[in-house]
């Protein structure tokens, strides 16, 4: 017998994805189905590794530049700026707001991208509820 203050087993714990259910005021489904929510998900996995290689390839080039400066621009990353050399600068100071930088531009690019998908979905669903025909990829025609 299952304790006093847990609900028996069959009993619903409220909509599931997939499962029927009204829309809200936007005119929005609360729930949404798994191959949607599937193909919601490829999309925005799809965007974000772009991002991701962006930001990434952004950071390598700065992390492997900062030595091969130093290898073959000696003269010009020994120059001093203050009391510190180029390289130090560059190392000590420059590294961080740089680094706050990409990740500003990663968490911004994220949040965009989210955004964008909402807006995309809200208006297929939108168009399917007024009758417009949708493509295979979801796209209103």
């Amino acid at each position: 017998m299952p304790p006093m203050d847990m609900p028996p087993m069959d009993t619903p714990r409220g909509p599931s994805v997939g499962s029927a259910s009204a829309t809200s005021q936007a005119g929005v489904p609360e729930t949404i189905a798994h191959e949607t929510v599937a193909h919601l998900t490829q999309r925005l996995m799809k965007r974000q590794v772009k991002l991701s290689l962006a930001v990434g390839a952004v950071f390598v080039i700065l992390l492997v530049g900062l030595p091969l400066l130093n290898q073959f621009a000696v003269p010009t990353m020994a120059t001093r700026v203050g009391p510190f050399t180029i390289t130090w600068l560059i190392l000590a100071i420059l590294f961080y707001p740089l680094t706050w930088a990409l990740s500003w531009w990663f968490v911004k690019g994220s949040e965009d991208i989210e955004e964008a998908i909402v807006t995309e979905e809200r208006a297929r669903i939108a168009a399917d509820q007024n009758g417009r025909p949708i493509d295979t990829n979801g796209e209103v025609r």
